[in-house]
């Protein structure tokens, strides 16, 4: 189907009864007559008439399959996955040669949350014995999406092999390796990729966060500024100049967040190195639910909330481009500094519920264990609460959620759930993004948490944080070690084999027993 990019609008389903009702040819029975409406309809932007009309086409034509794969690519663009995945059921039903139509079915399987029937799609379309090059290239790309690298690898392998050694399918079998944990083969296909064509966009970020995991920082950054948003990508989001390290003489400096929430955090640090180093104004570019967070750092003179109109300005950068422009190599850094803070009235209002609730005896640990499903590599980096169930059942250990949004929903299907203090809609509802969080975590002996943002507060406020990192965690977090030249506040537990959380959580508790009474006696001395 077309694949030009097109804007819903609203449309209920009155609305939709009456555009169909306004065309000629509306309520006849021809099947091509309602597809022709069909494909008027997305002409038009009207998806659920467009919908509605395929639908018709599968009553009238149900062997059409053209119909049930334009009924899922429609179902998707409308996040309903689903539906999507019936549709495409239906398609691949009566096409199994259709090998788009198969592939289209796991990427709508994989948004459905069905890893287990994407992974089982993709072994289904392998045991057809079709050796397409090209299908073997997709079904790896899908399959080390759903962390099955050893079947993936053999799959990229195989479209190299039927095909030859083309940049992109040499840069997806590295990053294949890269996800298995084979960096340095992961280094020479990207490299590789790169020698036959420079300006392979993908090659060079990958190869970038390969260094960076490695500890290269030097050549790390000036690969990483290869990712979308980077300087070296062909789009910039602003419109000014790019800064690139001229002198900044009495000039201002747009900085400019680009990710998630948790890299504005992490790298917000170095508004206060560009202050230090150049004699400029700097403006922050953020998100709003962000800024009320991020007035307390230093070196930042004005925020500018997205989707605000971007004041006179002579420079752009993207926060996360500020270390390659500057050279900043974190292992050679002086120890950062905490250079967020919390509110104060808020931090009293909250000690005071929490003393309420547990009377302080306790060791207070502070669990997040669920980062954005959206993130790619989210199925990762989250951990299963049922791992944690240890922890929860600690007889000496006092458990706070600092969980919000996916994955809270788990608490109350465990054993021990009911021994969480979790303050559920209150946490964080109003003012801005992880006020109440950072407050709680003033009181909290420590903070244990999957790689996500939460992470990233507890390090910026200087709160003591335990990270437990999957085998191959992001980049910014190195590997093998078990601090973090990022925050000296943090220590890092990793699996010793990819998807062994109950490792994770079995050298937590030793942990925990061992310092438990230190932990305590350190936040009973900060409150005399």
């Amino acid at each position: 189907m077309n694949q030009q990019p097109f804007h819903e609008r609203a449309e209920d389903d009155a609305a939709v009864e009456a555009w169909l009702r306004s065309r000629p040819f509306f309520g006849r029975t021809n099947w091509e007559e309602w597809r022709r409406l069909a494909w008027e309809a997305i002409d038009a932007r009207q998806v659920a008439a467009a919908i509605s009309c395929f639908r018709e086409v599968t009553r009238l034509a149900p062997d059409f399959v053209e119909a049930w794969l334009n009924l899922g690519a429609l179902s998707s663009r409308r996040g309903e996955h689903l539906a999507a995945v019936e549709y495409y059921r239906e398609g691949c039903a009566k096409e199994p040669k259709n090998w788009a139509a198969r592939m289209a079915l796991v990427r709508a399987l994989r948004a459905a949350g069905d890893r287990v029937g994407a992974v089982a799609e993709c072994r289904a379309a392998l045991a057809s014995g079709y050796e397409e090059p090209a299908f073997h290239a997709q079904v790896g790309n899908q399959l080390q999406e759903l962390d099955q690298y050893d079947e993936a690898i053999d799959c990229l392998q195989r479209a190299i092999d039927g095909a030859g050694r083309a940049p992109p399918l040499v840069s997806n079998l590295g990053i294949a390796l890269f996800r298995r944990g084979d960096i340095e083969a992961s280094i020479q296909h990207f490299r590789e990729a790169i020698e036959k064509e420079p300006r392979y966009a993908d090659a060079h970020f990958y190869l970038g966060m390969a260094l960076l995991l490695m500890g290269d920082h030097a050549t790390g950054w000036q690969e990483y500024e290869w990712r979308q948003g980077g300087r070296f990508h062909p789009q910039t989001r602003q419109p000014l100049p790019i800064w690139n390290g001229e002198p900044l003489d009495g000039k201002t400096l747009l900085l400019a967040a680009e990710q998630g929430f948790g890299d504005t955090i992490q790298f917000v640090r170095f508004a206060t190195t560009i202050k230090e180093q150049y004699d400029c104004t700097t403006l922050l570019y953020c998100q709003p639910a962000l800024a009320p967070l991020l007035q307390t750092a230093a070196g930042i003179d004005q925020f500018v909330l997205r989707e605000q109109p971007i004041p006179r300005a002579d420079f752009f950068v993207p926060l996360l481009s500020i270390p390659s422009v500057i050279g900043f190599d974190p292992q050679k850094a002086a120890e950062p500094r905490a250079y967020l803070a919390a509110d104060s009235a808020r931090i009293e209002s909250w000690r005071w519920r929490l003393d309420e609730i547990d009377g302080g005896s306790r060791l207070r640990v502070g669990l997040c264990w669920q980062g954005d499903p959206k993130f790619p590599a989210d199925a990762c980096r989250s951990i299963p609460l049922a791992a944690l169930e240890p922890l929860l059942a600690f007889e000496n250990v006092q458990i706070v959620s600092l969980q919000k949004g996916p994955g809270a929903s788990q608490l109350a299907q465990m054993p021990f759930g009911s021994r969480v203090i979790d303050f559920g809609d209150d946490l964080d509802a109003t003012g801005g993004a992880f006020l109440d969080t950072a407050a709680i975590m003033q009181s909290l002996d420590l903070v244990i948490t999957a790689d996500t943002a939460v992470e990233h507060l507890a390090g910026a406020l200087g709160v003591r944080v335990w990270v437990a990192l999957a085998y191959v965690p992001d980049w910014r977090w190195q590997m093998a070690r078990t601090d973090s030249p990022w925050y000296p506040s943090a220590r890092l537990f990793r699996q010793p084999v990819a998807g062994d959380w109950p490792a994770v959580a079995s050298a937590i508790m030793v942990n925990l027993a061992a310092e438990r009474e230190v932990l305590i006696a350190d936040r009973l001395k900060s409150k005399i």
